[in-house]
Order: C-alpha cells, then structure tokens, then sequence
C-alpha cells in the first residue's frame, strides 16, 4: 500500500492475517523525476527539439521548456519532473483485491461496504479450494469436490472453526504442525529434514493450512554438486532437503508444504515437474562451466560492471589483489600466508563470471572454492575464495583462515575507500594509499 502512495499505520496481527489502522483516504500527491532520450537526440545542433523531445513530452503531457539536461554515467539526457495525481484508495488496484469480507459483532453480521465489496459474509473458506479443479485436470489425476463452506457463528468461536476447517490462523501452532507431519514423511525414506529456521519461519507464513508432501527427483541429478541441489530447493522452491540418516549425505527426495487440503498426487507431480527443470537447467550450466579451467573465468569479470565510476569487477578485483599484501602485514598475519593469499586474490570473485552463479547468485563464494578444488587448487586457497564472501546476512559464520582474513577485508577495504569518498581507512590500518 506504501508502494501504492496510500499512508498507514499497522496494528499488528496474526500472518498471513494483518490488523491496518488510519489507511489514507487517498493517495499522497507526489513529483517525480522521469529520464528522456540522450540530450544529443533531444535537440539539433541549433537548440531546436527533435521529434523525439517532442514525443517524449507528449507522453509525458509537459511543454519542451520544462526540459532540463542531467548526466548519467558519460551520457548526458533530457530530464523532466511530473506530479503524479493522487487517486482515492478505492480506485488503487491491489494484486489481490478482496473478494468476501467476514464482520461479526458477537452473532451478529456487521453489514458495511469496503472495496466494492458490500455483503459480508457469515462463512468463509481456503481461497485455494476453488483452484483444486483445474490443477488436478492439469496434471492427470483424480479430483476431490470442494470442501464444504465452513459456517462461523460467532466472533468467538473464529479461531476454533478455522481450525476445524484446518485454517491454522495461530503460526506456532502452524509451525508445529508442519514439524509434526514432515518428520514422518522423511523417515520414511530413511532420510533427516534439513531445516533451516529461516525457511521454516518463510513457509510457515506462507501456508494458512499447511500440508506438507514428500516429492522426489531422479537420482542422476546427483552427480551435481550437493549445494547447488539444496540452493535450488531451498532459495527458489521453499523445499526442505532430506539426507540420509546415517551417512549425511543427500537424498533424492524433498518435503514441500502444500496451502490446504487438496489431490496429494497433484501437488507432488507439480513440485516435482518444477524442480526437474530446474536441475535440467543447473545441469546445462555446470557443464559449460566445467568446459574450461576456473582461471579462464576471472578475464570475463571485465563484461561485469561493479560501479559506472569505479569500473567493472575485473577493475576492483584488481584494486583487491594490490591491497592483500600490505594489509597482510598490516594485520599481523605471518608473512608465510602470503602465496596462499596472493594465489586466492589472483581468482577472488571469478565464479561471478560461470553460468551456474550467473542463473543462482546465491551460490558465489560456494562454487568458486568448488571450481577451485576441481581443478587442483589447495583447499586453504579453495577455504579462501568461499570465507572472502562472508559474513553474506547479520548472524553469518566468520572467515576463520588468515587467507581468508585478509581477503574478506580487503573487499570491503576497497568497498570503503574507493566508494565512499575515498574514506581514510588505511590510515587506522597503517596502508599507503
């Protein structure tokens, strides 16, 4: 709504659900600044606009004189401001607009009009009943009627008629349940749910009656490397990994959480249709990257750009590789590390330029000390290419190697200084500009 131009406060409440109080009347008026075609193509070499000045204004509904020039990056453009008219919060479209309201006071249906929606409901449903259809058609497998409608008698008695419905409106209670029926599922195949507190607590605000269903994928996708498998399901899929119990290794089979009672078959042979293309395509890209020698990558970093001022990423890897040496004596660190330090520095951030991080960025840092050991490098320089990545988010693991120490610093030295303002950090590091 933020987004929307519409001002609020929120109250709170129970996700998905949400309590919104003092929503704006209408939108917040606003001025915005728009970009044009080049200046060079704006206006002839007599001052005169071009059709494309002229075009641009019209779409804009604004006259030639409120053009004004501006650069960006080694480009100098016409520019203009326009007001954007605030529209009353019943004409803004929302992604998903209400379709029933239930309003009880006691017993009683609270009759009121919002969003073009001007008879409460005294019964409500899963939105997702009404998509089962259509799903289980797609898929080739038995359809279930709807579930009947749920009737709710008083504001009192909500939470409990949710839950007979198995609407689970309360998280703990949601998180509980997918904890409960998932352990099973994964023992049944002898396998341990690899869980993470963040993608448990994403699903289970993702899910108001959740079902979790165990999927499978064909064992031949193995053979890539496990974290590129685990990031698929886990970062694009919300799946939950399974490994085996006894020796911790990968199984070929997911737990995902379904949104309500439907066809069981239809959700697992949906999920698992995603996911195999999914590694089809992760497959594809570790391929081609596999067709050369990691070094090969890092001459490539030049065709990414790191800042329109500061160069492309071959150009702070660079800066990067000039710093390790002198920040390594200026942190203490035995001189001995140098070559390994110096060797990692010469490949840091070359996986930016495979296929596989290309397609799942996620995945830097990983596949560099991956690509590393596959090609012979020692693993302190491999440990180096990864830990140079951390911390990635509040509450990541450290770098515990010198290497990867220094290179870790380093990046965000060269971060700092080149960035903002050339801030002088070297100056509590005791490094010569």
């Amino acid at each position: 709504m933020e987004v929307s131009g519409l001002s609020l406060s929120l109250l709170g409440g129970v996700s998905p659900s949400i309590c919104v109080e003092n929503l704006s009347s209408k939108q917040e008026e606003n001025e915005v600044e728009i970009r044009g075609p080049p200046a060079a193509k704006a206006f002839d070499q007599e001052g005169n606009p071009t059709k494309a000045a002229e075009g641009f204004c019209r779409k804009n509904c604004v006259p030639i004189d409120n053009l004004y020039n501006k650069v960006e990056g080694k480009t100098e453009y016409v520019y203009v401001r326009v007001k954007k008219s605030a529209r009353s919060a019943l004409q803004v479209m929302f992604s998903r607009p209400i379709r029933w309201i239930l309003a009880l006071y006691g017993d009683m249906v609270v009759p009121f009009m919002f969003a073009g929606v001007s008879r409460p409901y005294h019964r409500c449903h899963h939105h997702h009943h009404s998509n089962f259809k259509t799903l289980c058609i797609k898929y080739g497998v038995g359809y279930r009627a709807e579930l009947e409608i749920e009737k709710v008698e008083t504001a009192e008695s909500y939470l409990g008629t949710m839950k007979n419905a198995g609407i689970l409106i309360n998280i703990k209670e949601r998180k509980e349940k997918i904890l409960c029926d998932s352990t099973p599922l994964a023992m049944s195949v002898g396998g341990h749910l690899v869980m993470q507190d963040n993608l448990l607590g994403e699903v289970v605000n993702l899910v108001e009656a959740p079902v979790p269903i165990l999927g499978g994928f064909d064992e031949s996708f193995l053979e890539l490397p496990e974290d590129i498998l685990i990031t698929v399901m886990q970062r694009h899929q919300k799946y939950f990994p399974l490994t085996n119990i006894s020796t911790g290794k990968l199984l070929p089979f997911f737990v995902t959480v379904a949104n309500g009672i439907m066809s069981e078959a239809a959700v697992q042979k949906g999920n698992e249709a995603v996911l195999r293309a999914r590694y089809e395509d992760a497959k594809f890209f570790y391929r081609m990257d596999t067709q050369k020698k990691f070094s090969e990558f890092r001459v490539h970093l030049n065709g990414i750009l790191f800042h329109e001022k500061l160069g492309t990423m071959l150009d702070k890897m660079s800066r990067v590789q000039k710093t390790v040496g002198k920040l390594t004596l200026a942190l203490g660190i035995d001189e001995s590390n140098l070559p390994v330090i110096e060797d990692a520095a010469a490949l840091a951030m070359s996986d930016l330029a495979t296929s596989i991080v290309t397609e799942f960025t996620s995945l830097s840092g990983i596949m560099a000390r991956h690509y590393a050991l596959r090609d012979g490098y020692s693993e302190q320089i491999a440990d180096a290419l990864f830990e140079m990545t951390l911390p990635r988010f509040s509450g990541d693991i450290l770098p515990k190697s010198d290497a990867g120490i220094v290179l870790a610093i380093a990046d965000r030295y060269c971060i700092f200084k080149y960035n903002y303002f050339d801030l002088p950090l070297y100056r509590f590091l005791a490094i010569p500009n």
